[in-house]
Parts: structure tokens; C-alpha cells; sequence
């Protein structure tokens, strides 16, 4: 909602230097809140596919907490893949989501193992 007022008023912000300046400001402000909410939805599907991970090595567990964790590595993976533009403009979220890449390929290893089993 925020991204859409800030770009309907962008004419209006060229061409008032004061009203330039703070929708400026809101965009910087913006694209911090975007990059926190991003990061936290990656730490959310992480938690949950680890979770999905655990449930599935139990002994007893069955074919179904293997399709659940398949489906939360996905999950997981989506929530990266949503977060590409994030990775260009920021450093420290480029290197959170190459380590949470390589989480994924380690979760999906751990599935294939299980399956084996």
C-alpha cells in the first residue's frame, strides 16, 4: 500500500524538492521494513522445515512426515526465491539467503536419505 502512494505521488515529489526529500525517506524507510519482513519469513520456513526435518528422522515416522517435509524444503525454497530482488540490493540478506540455499540443499539430502531407508 505504501509502495503505490509512494509511487503515485513521484511526479508530485519531483517537482517539490521538500516533498522529493521525503518520499525519499519513506522509500529508504520502506525498503528497510520490506528486507526485515523478507528475512523474517525465510527464518519462519527455516524453523519449519528443521521442524518437519526432526518429525520425519522419529522412528516411527511414516510416508507422510516425508511429504510434509518435502513440502516445508519447498516452502522454504519459494520463500528465497520471492526474496531475489532483496539479494541485489543488500549484502548481509545476499549472504543469509546463500546460506539458506545451502540449508535447502542440506534438508533436501536428508530427505533423500530417509527415503532410502
Amino acid at each position: 500500500m505504501v509502495r503505490k502512494l509512494v509511487e503515485k505521488y513521484a511526479p508530485q515529489a519531483a517537482r517539490i524538492a521538500a516533498f522529493g526529500a521525503y518520499v525519499a525517506e519513506v522509500k529508504t524507510a520502506l525498503s528497510s521494513v520490506e528486507l526485515s519482513i523478507q528475512r523474517r519469513a525465510i527464518d519462519i520456513a527455516r524453523r519449519n522445515a528443521t521442524s518437519s526435518i526432526q518429525q520425519m528422522m522419529q522412528p516411527t515416522a511414516g510416508l507422510d512426515s516425508v511429504k510434509a517435509a518435502e513440502e516445508a524444503v519447498k516452502q522454504l525454497t519459494a520463500t528465497i526465491d520471492a526474496g531475489a530482488p532483496f539479494a541485489k540490493k543488500d549484502h548481509d540478506y545476499a549472504v543469509y539467503a546463500r546460506e539458506s540455499k545451502e540449508r535447502v540443499v542440506d534438508l533436501n539430502q536428508r530427505i533423500a536419505a530417509r527415503k532410502v531407508t
